[in-house]
């Protein structure tokens, strides 16, 4: 199984500094193309103006004399490498269920799908190590064939992700990392063959969990491999580009619907103070995570929505999620304009920061406690989740302690 290239030969207008092409699926402006002849030049374009099933490109480097018969046009601007073979789709649909991965925030608020992709947005590598190790632990216990790949390592860092490999009892099969004492440090082979893994396992019916560690040296790589092609033009440019990038490798997914569950980490969220601009791509992913910087899982988070059929703790999470969120903006509020806490509110934030910390793994994890902890609020400030449903795990909780 390989990887899908997004291309097209159909130009159809083309003049000595631009050209239309049509079907050319995921163009949008600003984009960058690569345009090749049949002779093996190729030319760095920029998508203009995008139609309903055709766009334009501009050619960045001047004027050229090219005959339209033979050209095609690719979508991002450093796909050279990426196989030219799709992958296959099944002609009929598989269904995404529910995978619990025994973490109890993850699985009351951001229940995890399989087959969806998942954009981490952690603190260090070294940092967000123990969350991902929970959630592969829930994967392994899942029955999922586990894929990690990790780029730009340090030593510690591949000591760290060996050693949680290695608690699991899993084969090296499936761990992709390169480090200072590897021959493919600095480049990203272990991303292809880690994907090329994963589908191989997919295409066996098998399900799989792939991590991927991380988008910033992946982004780092992409600019250096850039700059030594000659096709550097700007920071702004390459993000451009390696967002394409990005979305050629996801194509992978929509070949094993269902089978291939990807968790990506970006482990700087901020660049010199500023948000880092490659949060722009948990656009292209079907979910997103959060960790704060003490460690515990953000509500800022969001997932899609959960297949019919579900139990009743995975329908109602969004709700959950967005009443847990307005009451913890609300008491932000108050702390802000120095009001004063009730004991009440004291007790739901302080529990809710505790549940929200609590990242481990446990296949017996209580995600009824969220329940619990919405109870230690007046029923009046509760306008996100049904009062019915509260009282009843409210009922449940007390029978349980009596018993």
């Amino acid at each position: 199984m390989k990887l899908i290239r997004c291309g097209s030969d159909a130009v159809n207008v083309l003049t000595p500094s631009s050209l239309w092409v049509q079907h050319l699926p995921g163009a949008a402006i600003n984009d960058l193309v690569t345009v090749e002849t049949d002779e093996g030049d190729s030319f760095v374009g920029r998508v203009v103006e995008v139609g309903r099933d055709s766009c334009h490109v501009r050619i960045c480097d001047g004027e050229h004399v090219l005959c339209r018969n033979s050209l095609r046009v690719w979508l991002g601007s450093d796909e050279t490498e990426l196989p030219a073979v799709p992958p296959p789709v099944p002609s009929v649909p598989v269904r995404r269920t529910i995978f619990k991965t025994g973490v109890a925030p993850v699985d009351a608020l951001f229940p995890l799908q399989r087959g969806h992709s998942v954009f981490l947005a952690g603190v260090t590598l070294r940092q967000s190590l123990p969350f991902i190790s929970s959630l592969l632990q829930g994967a392994v216990a899942d029955h999922q064939w586990p894929c990690m790949i990790s780029l730009d390592t340090t030593k510690n860092e591949s000591q760290a992700i060996h050693n949680i490999w290695n608690s699991f009892g899993l084969e090296d099969e499936g761990l992709f990392v390169s480090d200072s004492r590897d021959q493919l440090y600095q480049t990203t082979m272990p991303l292809r063959r880690g994907f090329e893994a994963a589908a191989a396992r997919a295409d066996e019916g098998r399900n799989v969990f792939l991590t991927l560690l991380d988008l910033e040296s992946w982004f780092r790589f992409y600019q250096e491999d850039l700059a030594l092609r000659g096709q550097y033009r700007s920071r702004e440019s390459a993000l451009y580009g390696f967002k394409n990038a990005v979305w050629s490798y996801m194509q992978l997914l929509f070949g094993h619907k269902g089978r291939i569950t990807v968790l990506a980490l970006l482990s700087e969220r901020r660049v010199a103070g500023m948000p880092s601009e490659l949060l722009v791509l948990r656009d292209l992913f079907d979910g997103f995570l959060e960790l704060r910087r003490d460690g515990s899982l953000s509500l800022a988070g969001y997932m899609p929505q959960p297949p019919r059929g579900s139990d009743r703790a995975v329908e109602y999470a969004r709700l959950l999620r967005r009443q847990c969120k307005d009451l913890q903006q609300l008491l932000l509020e108050k702390q802000r304009d120095e009001y004063p806490l009730t004991e009440q509110e004291q007790a739901f934030s302080s529990a809710l920061h505790q549940f929200l910390s609590d990242l481990g793994s446990r296949p017996s994890a209580d995600t009824g406690r969220i329940w619990q902890i919405l109870a230690l609020l007046p029923e009046s400030e509760l306008n996100r989740v049904p009062l019915s449903l509260l009282r009843e795990h409210c009922r449940q909780t007390a029978q349980e302690t009596v018993l």
